[in-house]
């Protein structure tokens, strides 16, 4: 792997990261409004969804960027569960 692809790599982990880490802190603001009795408008809710989504869209997207440049690189490595042989 070089150095490029590394640094490619760790970039895109960190923009994913960085968005998963908003998206749940979106919904945790949300989930604690609603628990707290808060008074929170169905707009403002809708926008934090939303919000959220986007982020998780970003997070996605991020991912299959790094997977794509691997598979294009030759370097994609795929993983498959298999179930272990019976012993009779």
């Amino acid at each position: 792997m070089t150095t490029s692809m590394i640094d490619k790599a760790i970039e895109l982990d960190d923009r994913k990261s960085i968005a998963m880490e908003k998206a749940v802190s979106v919904l945790r603001l949300v989930q604690e409004a609603l628990n707290d009795g808060t008074n929170m408008k169905a707009e403002i809710i809708t926008t934090a969804i939303a919000t959220a989504t986007d982020l998780i869209d970003e997070a996605k997207t991020a991912d299959a960027a790094f997977l794509s440049e691997q598979i294009e690189s030759g370097l994609h490595i795929r993983f498959s569960q298999e179930e272990a042989p019976k012993h009779v």
